[in-house]
């Protein structure tokens, strides 16, 4: 619809898809015109946009992401900036339901990444941190049910608990 009439549609989850999927939409992005199996071709609404979000740039699996498929160069260049999204840790705050909580994983995250670590201490962390001490789980259990949970005792050390 959004290529016919307009609007906006977001390709979720580019990077776990399928490239024939991908290669399919490939000519309809580049040419402005989708073909469909019926035989019917469609030109594109001057105000269709389509976004592609993914949790890698493109090129395959990574450490976090090893389930992620590398994707077509010529469906890649459809897309004229890559934009690396970090998180909204106002929102997050405001989800997590405990701000101390919330506070400590932001820290953590932080202490990660200075740390050039390659693990990912999400808002998840916060909301179910969060969600284990409403029900009784002291701060240590949550951190080391949550953000502390995949990581080796050194990565352990570099992001504090």
């Amino acid at each position: 619809r959004a290529f016919r009439n307009g609007g906006l549609i977001l390709l979720d989850e580019l990077d776990a898809g399928s490239n024939e999927a991908l290669l399919a939409l490939n000519a309809a992005l580049a040419n402005g015109i989708m073909s469909l199996p019926s035989g019917e071709n469609i030109r594109a609404h001057k105000d269709f946009k389509c976004v592609g979000a993914a949790n890698t740039f493109g090129a395959g699996a990574t450490a976090e992401y090893v389930g992620r498929t590398k994707i077509d160069a010529a469906f890649l260049q459809r897309f004229g900036a890559r934009i690396s999204w970090g998180y909204d840790e106002n929102l997050e705050l405001a989800m997590s339901g405990n701000a101390d909580w919330c506070k400590r994983v932001q820290r953590a995250r932080e202490a990660a990444l200075k740390a050039g670590l390659k693990v990912l201490i999400t808002p998840r962390a916060s909301i179910s941190g969060a969600r284990l001490i409403a029900a009784g789980a002291t701060a240590e259990e949550a951190a080391n049910e949550t953000y502390l949970a995949d990581l080796s005792p050194a990565q352990r050390a570099q992001v504090g608990g």
